[in-house]
């Protein structure tokens, strides 16, 4: 498995978070999955 991340920052206000992003790049089946507590807009 290949695997590619990266880090950011998403912001609340003027409060910032660090987030990383982490995704599987080899061939298959395309899917999302979200993974830890997610934010209740993304529901």
């Amino acid at each position: 498995m290949s695997f590619a991340s990266a880090s950011s920052i998403a912001l609340r206000g003027t409060t910032g978070h660090l987030i990383d992003v982490q995704v599987d790049v080899s061939t298959g089946v395309v899917g999302t999955s979200m993974i830890g507590r997610l934010d209740g807009a993304l529901h």
